[in-house]
């Protein structure tokens, strides 16, 4: 689901009772279909465990997430400096726009919107 809000404040310029300022707030949201499917995701050969006997170390993120999440938060800065900074902006050729992952095939697909009426 994706939701998105925009609000307006409409300054009456000669306010009077039936003419007054107006505070408006519209929504526009829709659906996309999942282009992944969640089986995909999620591994259920994993067994289930309880509470008391989950460990943090299963949860928390290992050395190698650690490092690609390092590696896409560089690249996101390196995004952010390059189009605000404009000591950077000759750099701009070389911002990588598109993060590759393994689901990269996939959502290059055009998203199948489901419209909210």
């Amino acid at each position: 689901m994706v939701t998105d809000n925009v609000d307006l404040e409409v300054q009456a310029r000669n306010q009077s009772k039936s003419h007054q300022n107006q505070s408006l707030h519209w929504t526009h949201s829709f659906a996309v279909k999942d282009r992944v499917k969640a089986d995909s995701i999620l591994d259920d050969s994993k067994s289930q465990m309880e509470l008391k006997d989950l460990e943090m170390i299963r949860i928390l993120p290992s050395q190698e997430d650690q490092a690609s999440m390092k590696s896409i938060m560089v690249t996101l800065v390196f995004r952010v400096i390059c189009k605000y900074f404009v000591a950077y902006k000759e750099f701009g050729p070389a911002v990588i726009h598109r993060i590759v992952h393994k689901y990269s095939r996939e959502m290059k697909q055009k998203s199948e919107q489901v419209l909210h009426v």
